[in-house]
This record gives structure tokens, sequence and C-alpha cells, in this order.
């Protein structure tokens, strides 16, 4: 068997559904396929173009990071996160008034490689920290740098949060050559418009989703507005079958429950879900909705995500790392260190959450 990259005697975890380790095992690979995992003796007829010693090291497939933003790669250490501090607004003000297309095209390819970094192969960009909505030459420079970098994106785009109208800036040569507002419900034209794009392209690559800023309900908007944007959303990830992704904090299930059910579905995946109530916790475990949480965010610090409780009921939850700044970065493996003492912390037991079940 002709090879290109033969890893050898490394010791591989499978993650498969019997959780076997194979010590002293090979890996092999052939153009963008692996085309062999096993122990050495099936390794025998193997013939690589190149050997890597995999002595001493672990092998495991790569990392899936289902929750992060654009732009945080190039705002590292500008300031501490939160939205009563003034973070959130001053991110604003960067992405949506002061960014250009190479700000995007850049920011993409550190973040990608900062991913490939801590062995994250699959990661979510929601374009901003509130999602920037206002043109596609931004998304477009985001997805050619991901690209460009050869790692899975799923890039996200959607209605961010309140208050509206949103202010924008477009710069040539250092220059401001265009300012204009737009309104929460001129987003769900460029929402359809990336998804219809970029979904499942660059062979596999890219892929894109609604992404708007929430799921549920935020105040400064009404109720008939709040249940646009939501069945606005899901409809445009029926209608190119992909998902959808955002955040979700105490009482936005309920929410979704009593005005529009129809969008809790296994194709949502939503960030943090905080301080939700028991009754919330089994409306997520009997619609499929998966929850991604991040033990290490600000949103955490404020209140718990009853992971433990989740996974109880029968629900779907992963940890992410929420991107790469103001005070962490893409590497997955602190935060599952962090999620399970918290968890363990609370409940006063040392037996939860363990090493394969984290994984």
């Amino acid at each position: 068997m002709k090879a290109d990259i033969l890893i050898n005697n490394c010791t591989i975890i499978t993650m498969n559904e019997t959780r076997d380790i194979i010590y002293s095992g090979v890996i092999a690979t052939k153009g963008k396929e692996i085309i062999y995992v096993g122990d050495l003796e099936g390794a025998k007829n193997i013939d690589a173009q190149e050997v890597i010693d995999g002595t001493n090291h672990l092998v495991l497939p790569g990392l899936i990071d289902t929750h992060a933003h654009a732009g945080h790669g190039l705002t590292k250490s500008l300031g501490e996160g939160g939205v009563e501090i003034g973070w959130d607004i001053m991110m604003e003000h960067i992405y949506y008034r002061s960014t250009t297309e190479d700000f995007w095209h850049a920011e993409a390819q550190l973040s990608g490689l900062e991913k490939l970094l801590f062995g994250v192969t699959t990661g979510v960009s929601m374009l901003g920290s509130s999602p920037r909505f206002d043109s596609m030459q931004y998304v477009d420079a985001h997805v050619a740098g991901m690209k460009s970098i050869g790692i899975r994106d799923f890039t996200c785009i959607g209605t961010p949060n309140p208050p509206f109208p949103k202010h924008f800036r477009n710069f040539k040569d250092e220059k401001v050559v265009d300012e204009y507002s737009l309104d929460f419900d001129d987003s769900f034209a460029i929402t359809e418009k990336v998804v219809k794009k970029h979904n499942k392209t660059n062979e596999g690559l890219t892929y894109a989703c609604p992404g708007p800023s929430y799921i549920g309900y935020r105040k400064e908007l009404s109720v008939d507005e709040n249940i646009l944007v939501n069945k606005t959303m899901h409809e445009i990830a029926v209608k190119y079958d992909t998902q959808l992704h955002g955040h979700s904090y105490k009482g936005d299930i309920e929410f979704l429950a009593k005005h529009c059910p129809e969008v809790l579905s296994p194709r949502v995946f939503t960030a943090h879900v905080t301080g939700i109530s028991n009754e919330e916790i089994n409306i997520i475990a009997k619609t499929g909705v998966h929850v991604c949480s991040g033990p290490s965010t600000t949103a955490y610090i404020k209140e718990r995500c009853p992971v433990i409780e989740l996974i109880d009921a029968g629900a779907s939850v992963n940890f992410c790392t929420d991107a790469s700044s103001p005070d962490r970065n893409y590497d997955l493996l602190p935060k599952l260190r962090v999620g399970y003492r918290l968890h363990r912390s609370h409940f006063n037991n040392d037996k939860l959450l363990t090493p394969g079940k984290l994984l």
C-alpha cells in the first residue's frame, strides 16, 4: 500500500463508541484521506514517502470548537470581556466602523493557524462580537482567509444584538468613503445571501449557517419583532438545510417554546445557555437542541450552565472556547479542565466528567 505520510509508533485515542486505545499504533494518509488506522502488524506493507515518529505522542481526531467569534484574533488583550464594562460597545465600534477586508482576511488566517496549533480542525466563526451584517465583502474576506489555512470553518452571520439601528463605515485607501445605518430586519437578506453562497463549498472546508447574536428574546425589541428574527433565521436554515447558531440565556428557551416552537430542533446549537430553569432543561432535551458551554467565559461567571443536569436529561452538550480574546485562546483542553472542576465543585463530586467523557 502506497501512502504519503505514515505516523509510526504512536498512541491512538480513537474516540469511537467502544473508546478503543491503540498502543504502538500507526496512521497512514494519502492525499486528503486517512487510509489506515491500526497497529504495527497491519502496517507492515505500507510504503510511505514521509515517516513521522510518534513515540511518546498521543494522536486523536481533530477537535471541534463549536462557538467562537471572528475578529477577536486581532483584538486580543485590548480589554476584559463583559457587557457591563463596555467591551461589547468597543468591539462593535471596531468591527462595524473601523475594519477593512484586509482585517477580516488576516484575522481569519491568524485564528485558523491558532486553532490548528491546538488541534482544532473544525471551528465556528461568528463574524464579529455581534455579527457584522452590512456587506458580503467582509464575509468573503473571512472565508478566503480560512480557506487559505485549510481548516474546516462554519461561518455564521445573522441579526445582531439590539439596540438598533447599527452604524457602519467602509474604507478605501485608509479613508472613509461610505457611512450608513441599518435596522434589525436588514440582516435577513444578507444572512440568506451568505448561506446560499458559501454553505458546503471549498470541497467541504466551508460551511455557512444563520448565526444571529441571540436565539430567544431581547427586551429592546417587541415580542413580535423577536418572533420575526427567530422565525426568519430558522426559515433560512431550513431552506438551505444547514444549522442555526447563536447565544441563549435564562428565559430564551421558554420564550421560543411559547412563541415559535418550530425553531427548537436538532439543527440548533446555541452557546452559553446559563441560568436556565428546569423546564428549559427539559425542553432542550426533548427538542434535541445542542448546548455549547464555555466554562472559561464571562457568561459562565455570572450564571452556571447546568451541564450535568442537561446530560442527565438526555441533552447534547459540548465545551467550547468562545474564541481567543480577550482572556483566552483556542486551546480546548484547558477549557475541559476548567469545566470539570467547576461542575465537580458545584456537586462536591470528584467523579463527574471523567477524561473520556470530557473528550
